[in-house]
């Protein structure tokens, strides 16, 4: 289908707008703003203490530990290490991504997506690239019907809350087309800054999406799906009922029979069944029966089936999210590094899942720079990350001197270990320069 600028623009504010509930919902359980445990009484201010207090958010733990372990550290997009150093310096370091790009990992790994934007900038009359990471809620990517990978627009929209004026900002292939809608208007208008709409200098989408998980039909699957939330509610409706428990019955609880109940100058009881420290349940005699004073007690409530029940839910939860058990459970001890490595294995492999989904995007968004910069880019661009396995330094160590005696250079070795490029050659450079040292020769 063949559509104008104008209904591109209203297709896609459309999608936009259909989209905002759903994304808000998942960032409210990321957050720990979970939906409260119900109760068939009506909410009083207890209550909702109760039930905050019992909130347990894995949610934010499951995305934040893949977020942490997803870390770029260089590009290789030609056979010189110069070259790759001098692009990561000119693209990914001149836009902070190292700070920035963890963000846009978790909102992808949240939500299921998070837009980039790479666009040429002026700074001193020189141009240079401008790469950063857009809001979901505002930015929007439309693909090609059958395709997958192919972007047909995308378009960024806002509004101004000094003013309330709004804008967006459609790309196409060819073109670049920007409105606004000052506040109480009716319809939208071109942006009188004639600076922002006009040819397209990249002649591309210059809008990409980092996915956390894209089926089929494309559309993004994220870290907290279905299953993880319902789980998540299940652990917070145990946890609730055992703060309740903690609360009402953590002492045991005082009960007298048979003695005459009191009552204040409206007639109500004045120490009602309500259990806690220091309360008694006062219960009197039935009409017509002899009073007989006993003093009796209940026991203490027993948490610890409930708290098992909620390490079995967080267990289940860990398996459906392919999170290890070790970072959703504390107290595990003496455990061997084997065993860490084990049940790290599905965390690893869901990790990795995303690393390649995650260098797809970055590769060609440093094409995209590249072309901003007036440069070609290589076909096989490709994006070097730290390690993700859990290793020990004696096992770095070990590692890096049977690699060294295979015969790996010494760029690769430090590689593996985790260097950074910047790392190496820095590392590189005092290596030469302690050589040189130790080659001079010694004055009498």
């Amino acid at each position: 289908m063949i559509r104008t600028p104008d209904q591109w623009r209203d297709h896609l504010l459309a999608a936009l707008a259909k989209r905002r509930n759903a994304y808000a919902r998942l960032r409210r359980y990321y957050d720990g703003d979970h939906l409260l445990p119900t109760a068939p009484d009506l909410a009083t201010d207890k209550y909702r203490r109760l039930a905050e207090l019992g909130v347990t958010n894995m949610c934010g733990l499951i995305v934040d530990t893949a977020v942490e372990r997803l870390v770029p550290n260089g590009v290789r997009l030609s056979a010189t290490a110069a070259d790759d150093l001098a692009a990561w310096r000119d693209v990914w370091q001149t836009n902070g991504l190292d700070g920035v790009i963890p963000v846009g990992f978790e909102e992808a790994l949240k939500v299921g997506l998070c837009p980039m934007l790479i666009w040429p900038e002026t700074v001193d009359g020189e141009t240079v690239v401008s790469w950063t990471i857009e809001d979901p809620d505002e930015t929007i990517v439309a693909y090609e019907p059958g395709s997958r990978r192919k972007r047909a627009a995308a378009l960024k929209s806002f509004k101004d809350d000094a003013d309330g004026t709004e804008y967006a900002t459609l790309w196409l292939p060819d073109a670049v087309h920007a409105w606004v809608k000052p506040e109480g208007a009716s319809g939208w208008v071109i942006d009188p800054d004639e600076t922002k709409s006009g040819p397209n200098p990249l002649g591309a989408i210059p809008v990409l999406e980092l996915a956390s998980k894209r089926n089929v039909k494309n559309v993004p699957a994220p870290e907290l799906s279905t299953s993880v939330l319902r789980l998540q509610d299940r652990i917070n409706k145990t946890m609730f009922d055992a703060v309740v428990g903690a609360e009402d019955g953590a002492v045991p609880q005082r009960v007298t029979i048979g003695i005459e109940v009191e009552t204040n100058e409206a007639g109500d009881p004045i120490n009602p069944l309500t259990p806690g420290p220091g309360k008694v349940f006062v219960l009197d005699a039935v009409d017509g029966q002899e009073a007989t004073a006993k003093i009796d007690q209940f026991d203490a409530y027993d948490i610890a089936q409930l708290i098992s029940l909620a390490e079995a839910s967080i267990k289940q939860l860990a398996a459906v999210s392919r999170t290890s058990v070790f970072y959703v459970l504390a107290g595990l001890t003496n455990v061997g590094a084997d065993t860490i490595r084990m049940a790290d294995l599905a965390t690893s492999g869901k990790i990795r899942g995303h690393m390649t989904r995650m260098s797809e995007v970055l590769e060609e968004g440093f094409a995209l720079a590249l072309k901003v910069l007036g440069k070609d880019a290589p076909p096989d661009i490709e994006i070097l990350w730290e390690p993700i396995e859990v290793r020990s330094p004696a096992e770095l160590a070990d590692a890096a001197i049977k690699l060294s005696q295979s015969g790996y250079p010494f760029a690769a070795i430090a590689r593996y270990v985790g260097a950074t490029p910047t790392e190496i050659e820095r590392i590189e450079a005092e290596r030469a320069t302690a050589d040189a040292a130790a080659a001079a020769p010694v004055s009498s």
